[in-house]
């Protein structure tokens, strides 16, 4: 029940601020699409994932930071990217950002089913 409470609130908190930007007439909700929700949703998904299956939360901050910095520095092609990538398709990003989510919740199975096994 709490995965599903976070997740909502992890879709709900941009929505929020995006339409608290476009009430003061700043922003526009162009940012709030179909792909940003789906990788909000996976995403937070991996997050719950990594406190349910290592009772760490520093596990969660660590996962948090590191594709934060990913995103914004290497996949996303930007000024700021440390490694401009160009994408031949438009779902690019986006297919290289579930992609990291689904090998980070591999790895972190494979390290929760190794760990368990050790303590046996």
């Amino acid at each position: 029940m709490a995965l599903l409470f976070q997740l909502t609130l992890f879709v709900l908190a941009p929505a929020a601020l995006t339409a608290a930007l476009v009430a003061a007439g700043v922003g526009t909700w162009d940012l709030i699409t179909i792909d940003y929700v789906v990788n909000l949703l996976a995403f937070g998904t991996a997050l719950q994932l990594c406190r349910i299956f290592t009772g760490n939360l520093w596990m969660c901050i660590g996962f948090h930071l590191a594709w934060l910095e990913m995103v914004r520095f290497v996949i996303v092609p930007s000024d700021n990217a440390l490694i401009e990538v160009e994408y031949l398709s438009p779902y690019g990003s986006y297919l290289v950002s579930l992609g990291s989510v689904t090998i980070g919740i591999l790895v972190l199975l494979y390290w929760t089913y190794r760990n368990r096994n050790r303590q046996k």
